[in-house]
């Protein structure tokens, strides 16, 4: 657990550089959740507005989410996805798909 505590850090902190007031959105399925709720913890230790989703495990890889993953992901400044199988979804007009254990900010 200590070496999940620490990568979470590092991902919070110093690559995505989450700041207090920032909505974030974690996406995690049941084989995942345990890092979801870690990722989510971490995000609103450091202020952020932190959302945990979980969903249903993609059957294959490149499946869409369900729509109200789509809708938060267009609505949220940042996200961080670590899930079982990466989705594809066009939840930014430009965006990009959303692979698996991404972390990303989401573009203005």
């Amino acid at each position: 657990m200590r070496e999940l505590t620490r990568a979470v850090a590092i991902i919070i902190e110093h690559c995505l550089g989450v700041r207090p007031g920032e909505d974030a959105l974690v996406i995690a399925d049941a084989g995942t959740r345990v890092i979801g709720e870690a990722l989510r913890g971490a995000a609103a230790e450091r202020g952020s507005d932190a959302v945990l989703a979980i969903m249903d495990e993609r059957g294959t890889d490149g499946t869409e989410p369900p729509a109200s993953i789509a809708a938060a992901l267009a609505a949220c400044d940042l996200y961080i996805a670590p899930t079982t199988h990466p989705s594809a979804t066009q939840w930014r007009a430009n965006g990009p798909p959303m692979p698996a254990c991404a972390a990303r900010r989401c573009p203005a």
